[in-house]
């Protein structure tokens, strides 16, 4: 039933060196944003699911990854975990009512916050606020 794979070696040569850079990628992103494998493995097909409805809607931004690795992390106000941000409206299993477009939302104590910019908007927003405090800091003016 299949070949054995005992080593690293063995398991890493069955993909394309891309195919791993690509996957390292991920994992940074993913460790950086304060998140696990195992978050992206229990939420895959929500996230499947709002990707293939993203591919959908023509991109303003974000032009490459690279540019996701830098978004700064918003924390819960409540327990000051990192949060997660959320389309809501936008299909049948995610309706909240309202003009709401995006969720943050805290897995640690269930802190939600709804807001009616889409998840870029908010993202871009969030961005923004971090290059100006990052500004402010490299002026001096604190």
């Amino acid at each position: 039933m299949g070949v054995c794979l005992k080593t690293l070696d063995q398991i890493v040569e069955t993909w394309s060196f891309g195919f791993i850079q690509d996957c390292m990628n991920l994992l940074k992103t993913l460790e950086i944003n304060g998140f696990t494998f195992e978050d992206l493995r229990q939420d895959f097909s929500e996230i499947k699911n709002r990707l293939v409805l993203d591919a959908k809607i023509p991109k303003k931004g974000l032009k490459n990854r690279k540019e996701m690795i830098v978004l700064p992390l918003k924390h819960c106000s409540e327990c000051g975990e990192p949060i997660r941000l959320f389309w809501v409206n936008n299909k049948k299993s995610n309706m909240v009512g309202g003009d709401y477009q995006s969720q943050w939302y805290c897995r640690n104590c269930g802190e939600s916050i709804f807001n009616e910019l889409s998840p870029y908007e908010e993202m871009m927003k969030l961005k923004e606020a971090s290059l100006q405090r990052s500004e402010e800091k490299a002026n001096g003016n604190r």
